[in-house]
This record gives C-alpha cells, sequence and structure tokens, in this order.
C-alpha cells in the first residue's frame, strides 16, 4: 500500500494546530479586560483551529476501520500504546504541579482526577479519554462496517449529525430539549466513522471547493463567536464546540484538502520525524506552554498579541518535538512517547 502522505501531512499540521490553539486560547475569556484587538487575535488564531481535535478523530478512523482485526491483539497494541504514555504524561503534570508550582494534590486527589478527566490540571488530555473509548468500540465498529452497505452508513453518520450536533444546538438556541432519544449517537464516533468513509469514497468536487468550505466555516467561526460574546459579554463556546456545525465543516473540508490536494511528500528527513513524534507532542505540549507563561513570561499577553501567541507555540512545538526525539531513542520508549 502505496503511503498516505496527506495523513501524514496532516497530522503534523494538526499537531501545530492544537499547540497556537493553547497559546491563544486566553484571549478569549478577557473581551471586557483586553483591546479588542487583542481579543480579535486570540478569535482570529483559535477559531482557524478548531478543526484539530475532530480530524485527528477521523484520522484514527481513517487508518484503523476496514481492517481485519483480532480483538485482544488489537487492544494490545492501539489501547496500551495510548493509555500507558497517557498515565506517564498525568504523573508527570501532577509531580511537577507539587513540587515546582507549590501545589498540593493528594494522591486520592489525583487518582480521581485521572480518573473523572484531570480536574484541570491536564485538562487538554481529555482527548485520550474519549479516544480510548473510541478504541474499545472499534473492533466492533470495524466489524460493522463490513456488512453495512452505503446506505446503512449513510444513516448512521446522518443519525450521528443530528443527535451531536442539531438536538444539543436547538437545546442551547431555543431552550428546547428534544426527547427522541439518540445519545448513543452522539459524541465523536461520527468522525471516527467520517474518517473511514471519506478515505475510501471519491468525490468529483474541485479540491478548491474544498478549501472555500473551510474558509466559510472559519468565518462563521470567529464572526459568531464575535457576535455572541458581545451580545453576552463573555465568552460562550456555542460557535467553538467541536461538534458544531460550523466546527463540522471545517473539519470534513480540511480532511477532503488534505486528501485531494496535499497527497505528497515535503520535506521527509523533517516531515517523518514530526509526524512519529507528533502523540507525544501533544501529551507533553501543556506543561511546555505552562512553564513558558508562568515561568518566563512568554505568552498572548505580549504586544502585539500575535507575537506572544507565535513565539510561544514556535518555542513550545520545538522544544516538544526535541524532548519526544530525545525520549525515542531510549529503550521501550513507546511506552512514554505512544
Amino acid at each position: 500500500m502505496p503511503k498516505l502522505y496527506w495523513i501524514s501531512n496532516l497530522r503534523v499540521f494538526a499537531t501545530v494546530m492544537v499547540i497556537l490553539i493553547h497559546t491563544s486560547g486566553g484571549g478569549l475569556f478577557h473581551f471586557k479586560d483586553v483591546p479588542h484587538s487583542w481579543w480579535w487575535a486570540s478569535n482570529i488564531v483559535n477559531g482557524f483551529g478548531r478543526f484539530t481535535v475532530p480530524v485527528f478523530v477521523m484520522i484514527s478512523g481513517a487508518l484503523l476501520l476496514g481492517r481485519d482485526i483480532e480483538l485482544f491483539s488489537f487492544l494490545q497494541k492501539r489501547f496500551l500504546r495510548v493509555w500507558i504514555p497517557f498515565t506517564f504524561w498525568a504523573v508527570v503534570y501532577v509531580l511537577y504541579h507539587n513540587y515546582f508550582e507549590h501545589g498540593t494534590i493528594s494522591f486520592s486527589k489525583a487518582f480521581t482526577d485521572y480518573l473523572s478527566g484531570g480536574g484541570g490540571l491536564y485538562g487538554h488530555l481529555w482527548f485520550i479519554y474519549m479516544i480510548l473509548g473510541l478504541y474499545l468500540l472499534t473492533p466492533f465498529v470495524n466489524h460493522w462496517l463490513s456488512n453495512a452497505n452505503d446506505s446503512e452508513i449513510n444513516f448512521f453518520l446522518i443519525l450521528c449529525f443530528v443527535g451531536c450536533c442539531i438536538f444539543p444546538l436547538v437545546k442551547k438556541t431555543l431552550g428546547i430539549e428534544i426527547k427522541l432519544d439518540l445519545q448513543n449517537f452522539g459524541g465523536y464516533i461520527g468522525y471516527f466513522v467520517a474518517g473511514y468513509v471519506l478515505r475510501n469514497r471519491n468525490f468529483s468536487i474541485n479540491k478548491w471547493w474544498y478549501l472555500f468550505a473551510f474558509l466559510l466555516g472559519y468565518f462563521i467561526t470567529i464572526s459568531g463567536n464575535y457576535y455572541l460574546t458581545k451580545s453576552l459579554g463573555k465568552y460562550d463556546n456555542l460557535f467553538y464546540d467541536y461538534l458544531s456545525p460550523n466546527s463540522i465543516l471545517m473539519t470534513l473540508s480540511i480532511f477532503m484538502f488534505f486528501k485531494e490536494a496535499l497527497n505528497k511528500e515535503f520535506l521527509p528527513a523533517l516531515m517523518n520525524p514530526l509526524d512519529a513524534c507528533s502523540f507525544g507532542i501533544y501529551l507533553c505540549h501543556l506543561q511546555i506552554i505552562n512553564i513558558l507563561s508562568r515561568k518566563f513570561g512568554i505568552n498572548w499577553i505580549w504586544h502585539p498579541p500575535f507575537i506572544g501567541m507565535f513565539v510561544q507555540a514556535g518555542i513550545t512545538f520545538v522544544i516538544g518535538f526535541g524532548l519526544i526525539w530525545i525520549i525515542s531513542k531510549l529503550p521501550k520508549s513507546q511506552w512514554i512517547t505512544g
């Protein structure tokens, strides 16, 4: 099978953008406290990256679904290769907090937070809880996909869209809770299956329409977030939610744009190691961001804020890549880097 260069390119790009999300997000909560140009800087950068987490899920679906999978072999190779590094870095976050930030997190509190999502200390790792849940379902979803026709798969995706996007949107905007129970089609499983579907189906659509759709979703995201924040006087995640219609549009279109336009090898000596280290970079990057901000004052508060965001993100990416690359040279390093 030829290498899917577009998958590697998209994964590296999404890794860079998820770092920028976390270096730019702070300004969104200070609409009334900072100049509007500062707030817009955060909105422009952060809004551009609303595809990142969903596209990671789609990449997993594209690579894992549609294959012959033996249950316990799959769980050992995939589940443990994510869960053990995740646990290692969760411990690192707690230890750093306790010993270098004068924290007082007890073992029992740390363990409770570990089971319930990090308690804010390593909140970005919520993604790992979600993807591990999808991994547990993968053998069963894969078995269904091998026997389902296109109409059944399309109907499943429609139910996912309605259950995880439309119903919550109606409740949040109109206050109407639709009692038709589609909770089993909620969450990120729609992205997971969509990654498989879009990888394996061909569409007679010009690749530039995908870019146009992405930019349309991006415009809706940042403009909608501005008007909603302005009307409420504070940040609300309606347009930033990863399951919002605009985020779905951005995610599906950027996925297809990379597939159709960027299935090319770029600087393999650099991109291959970056791709291999991307998961490890994701695991450790928030700790680096926190250190740069709290210890060195490198963050979005710089003037102009664009400089602070990109400098912090750039340093974080370089340090994260260097750290994971060095660790990857050690024996059994996959249990740390993923």
